[in-house]
């Protein structure tokens, strides 16, 4: 075998391939192609869709008004459940209060759900920087007040087994308020740390509360603020009754002898002048008596009758003002009165000149005079 045979055969010279020659890879449909480059776009636009929304500044202000909110609600609760204890327990309340706490859960509800409401669509699952600040200081708020709530509940509760006297009912009042703002809070301290993945549970405490402030807010009207309206005659007599005492007493040191009527005498404000022109008090001159000892000394005795719808329950008792009781005051004290008739037995004695002692005949009279 030559040389020549043992030779590789020649490779002739190929063209180089044109790249606009190759073949392009296509996309089967029109789906194909939205759907890689939506990936593509997804790619590039994750960093910033982790970014934390809390940061911004319109969900930071939400959040702090969603849980100010609330806490503010938690108080008209307590308020109010307070008061319908009281009344339920006690059968008195602080009539005065009773419309503000009202007023404070009718205004305060609306506003802590909506804004709630508002913050949940936009509440990141993992909380970081200036939000987590915020609701690190609400929750360590709501946690100490819940303690604080709780301690009162267990001070009363002991308090109120060791206690004899007959202050247990305004134990029992404290008592149950103070679970109320036990559980109130500590639920507040799970909604504020949010510590669930589903937004479900903080939607239920939204309708929980609303539920639960509706509900009190039901019971304070039916309850407190009605028996407050049946019984307003029965406060515009435990407030002015004193003063009608006091200007019948003035009359007596002016004129020195007491009044044929309520309506000689002047009154010293203008709701004691109501409350007689109403014809809530009754008057009845009774008699006029020369001391024994000091004929100058002249006692001026008298009646003032009221009607109250209901009796007071307060702790302090009053006079007995039966009509066994032969004693008689300087002053009125209505403190412990009974439901219906009640006669206040009065008198003031003064010091009469020498040209009335005359008319002093020292003869009781046996029956009191009412006009």
């Amino acid at each position: 075998m030559n040389n020549d045979e043992m030779k590789p055969p020649a490779v002739e010279n190929q063209p180089t391939p044109d790249i606009e020659s190759i073949p392009q890879p296509t996309f089967t449909t029109e789906v194909d192609e939205k759907n890689i480059r939506k990936a593509d776009t997804s790619i590039a636009t994750e960093p910033v869709a982790n970014k934390p929304a809390a940061n911004t500044p319109g969900v930071i202000i939400l959040q702090w008004l969603s849980y100010a909110f609330w806490g503010w609600l938690i108080l008209a609760i307590i308020w109010l459940l307070g008061v319908i204890l009281a009344d339920a327990i006690l059968g008195t309340s602080d009539t005065g209060m009773i419309p503000y706490a009202i007023a404070a859960g009718i205004v305060l509800l609306p506003i802590a759900f909506l804004t709630d409401f508002f913050y949940r669509k936009h509440e990141p699952t993992k909380k970081t920087g200036v939000a987590m600040v915020i609701m690190v200081i609400h929750a360590v708020l709501f946690a100490l007040l819940a303690i604080a709530a709780l301690i009162v509940m267990v001070f009363n509760s002991l308090n109120a087994l060791i206690e004899t006297s007959n202050s247990i009912d305004e134990q029992l009042v404290t008592i149950f308020t103070a679970i109320g703002a036990t559980i109130l809070y500590t639920a507040a301290f799970i909604r504020t740390l949010n510590p669930f993945k589903s937004k479900k549970p903080v939607f239920a405490y939204s309708v929980a509360m609303v539920a639960t402030t509706s509900l009190l807010i039901v019971f304070a009207i039916v309850g407190p603020l009605v028996q407050t309206l049946a019984t307003k005659d029965d406060r515009r007599i435990e407030q002015n009754l004193s003063s009608v005492n006091q200007s019948i007493n003035s009359y007596i040191q002016s004129n020195e002898k007491l009044p044929a009527s309520l309506n000689e005498v002047t009154y010293s404000n203008d709701e004691a002048t109501l409350l007689v022109e109403d014809g809530l008090v009754r008057y009845g001159a009774e008699k006029s008596i020369a001391s024994e000892y000091n004929k100058n000394r002249i006692e001026h005795r008298y009646q003032l009758c009221v009607t109250f719808k209901e009796k007071d329950a307060s702790k302090y008792s009053s006079r007995d003002y039966s009509s066994a009781n032969n004693d008689y005051s300087s002053y009125v004290s209505v403190y412990g009165h009974a439901k219906g008739e009640v006669c206040y037995k009065l008198s003031e004695t003064i010091t009469q000149s020498t040209n009335s002692l005359n008319t002093i005949k020292g003869v009781e009279i046996e029956e009191t005079i009412f006009n």
